[in-house]
């Protein structure tokens, strides 16, 4: 009998589980579920590695209930608002279990009282989404499982989420829109921003360098000069 959400997930090897609902055979690439207050007894066949997850029942419900807000996307039975304890199995599949498990691990030293509390459940949350990003397609009906649900790389657009305006390209960038009547030349901008010329010319621009005053040798010459639209 355990107090907290139990979660088992095998890696290799079989086993089966039983409990009060029934028993259960589990294999590699498989996640089990069992809710807190009932009991299981896991009986290995040959050999087995598995990966044991004990988790706050409320804690978990409600973390789950944040990655699903809309119940009706969720398989029967799934969604942590129906979900009443009972024996739960789902598939990832193998490749799944191999990929989630440094986070499992990162997980299991996070209670050693090491940690402030705060970061334990911060770690814990951040861990979490992670994993259920990881298997969130076994989650889904058979109709929602199929999308892309691959998490966005730029969920919103504009000049300040271009992850190449950050760093040393970004202060080039900003230099070259706040100083453009200088005559830049490639040496002269590495120089102001700290960088070879090779580093700075192999970086790669966006299609956002103002190309005003562009003259053979300057870097609105040899990077692309698409101007960006007004904002």
């Amino acid at each position: 009998m355990f107090r907290q959400t139990k979660i088992l997930n095998v890696l290799e090897g079989a086993c089966e589980i039983e409990t009060a609902d029934g028993g259960y055979a589990l294999r590699p690439g498989t996640s089990f579920a069992l809710g807190s207050g009932r009991w299981c007894q896991v009986r290995p066949a040959s050999s087995v590695r598995m990966w044991a997850v004990y988790a706050d029942d409320e804690f978990w419900r409600s973390q789950m209930s944040w990655f699903f807000p809309d119940r009706s996307r969720v398989l029967a039975g799934v969604h942590p608002h129906e979900w009443a304890g009972r024996p739960l199995l789902i598939e990832p599949g193998v490749r799944a279990p191999r990929q989630i498990e440094p986070l499992w691990r990162q997980m299991s030293i996070l209670c050693d009282e090491t940690h402030p509390p705060e970061v334990v459940a911060t770690r814990t949350v951040e861990l979490l989404a992670r994993w259920v990003g990881m298997v969130l397609p076994t989650f889904l009906s058979a109709e929602n499982g199929e999308h892309d649900t691959r998490p966005p790389w730029r969920p919103i657009d504009g000049r300040l989420t271009d992850p190449a305006a950050i760093g040393h390209i970004g202060d080039a960038i900003r230099m070259l829109r706040d100083r453009m009547a200088e005559p830049w030349t490639v040496g002269t901008l590495a120089r102001e921003v700290s960088l070879s010329r090779t580093h700075l010319t192999r970086s790669r621009p966006p299609a956002s360098i103002p190309k005003r005053g562009a003259r053979s040798g300057q870097p609105s010459a040899l990077w692309p000069t698409t101007a960006p639209p007004c904002c």
